[in-house]
């Protein structure tokens, strides 16, 4: 029987290239957020729903579409983007701010509440990962480093937090690496675990990491 994993992302590179590498792997349905106006089919063994990443009761018809009809999800992935906002953080207007917030927390705090009640709610064994990605960037604008720090000292408390739960719970980080890259990273972590973990942060090595290791790709 294959395991159901609900992906949710903002339409990025990220986001399809770890949906699309579930979807060809055996052993996995995959469902996806979609963020738009229509819904569209994506090929076999897959499907997409439409998230309005400003609603909480979006977030929550996210997670019982993706359950349905069986009523089962047993992994999500949350991923957690930084948008490239440059300017300097003088120049920076209050939309910027408002969209910033709208986009790294509140979206993502709408989502994980839903399936942390999910999960909470069927009794069964399943893990969240909730993925950092700072899309190339090795230090951060002002703006994006707040949110991104928020997130992952959000992700470290609920290690504390949901430590005696049945549910797994554990982060991954990523500055630079191409997404395809830091896909199948991701993926070999969740599908070649053998035993549930909990509460552990897995940061994918950095090229200069790799070149000292000699395990750089030669291109």
């Amino acid at each position: 029987m294959s395991k159901r994993i609900l992906i949710t992302g903002q339409n990025s590179l990220l986001s399809k290239h770890l949906s699309d590498i579930f979807i060809q792997e055996t052993g996995y349905s995959v469902v996806t957020t979609l963020a738009g106006t229509a819904q569209q089919k994506k090929g076999k063994g897959s499907r997409t729903v439409l998230w309005n990443t400003r609603s909480p009761l979006s977030a929550k018809n996210v997670v019982l579409e993706a359950a349905a009809p069986e009523g089962i999800i047993n992994e999500a992935v949350v991923l957690f983007e930084s948008p490239k906002i440059l300017n300097p953080f003088h120049e920076i207007t209050a939309a910027d701010i408002e969209q910033s917030i709208d986009y790294q927390i509140k979206s993502n705090l709408f989502i994980v509440k839903e399936i942390l009640r999910y999960f909470q709610n069927s009794g069964s064994a399943s893990t969240l990962s909730l993925v950092t990605y700072q899309g190339g960037i090795d230090v951060l604008p002002p703006l994006e480093a707040l949110s991104s720090g928020g997130f992952d000292s959000f992700v470290k408390a609920l290690f504390t937090f949901y430590q005696n739960e049945k549910l797994s719970i554990n982060g991954y980080f990523c500055a630079s690496a191409e997404p395809k890259e830091y896909s199948e990273f991701i993926y070999k972590t969740i599908a070649e675990r053998n035993k549930p973990v909990h509460g552990k942060f897995y940061t994918y090595p950095e090229k200069n990491v790799l070149s000292a290791l000699g395990l750089a790709k030669k291109h």
